[in-house]
């Protein structure tokens, strides 16, 4: 598999640890609905929020 520029821009910013691709939205609602996220990434705080 290929990284894009935006994974590689993601992964310089982020642990790669907190980058998810295609990840399934039902795990993180509380009615365990929705469909798979392009990317979905783990925020710590409010500074990182800010970044994107």
């Amino acid at each position: 598999m290929t990284m894009t520029d935006f994974d590689k821009q993601l992964q310089e910013i982020l642990d790669r640890n907190r980058i998810f691709k295609k990840e399934p939205m039902s795990k993180h609602t509380s009615l365990k609905v929705g469909g798979e996220a392009d990317y979905f990434v783990k925020i710590i705080d409010c500074i990182e929020l800010k970044m994107f």
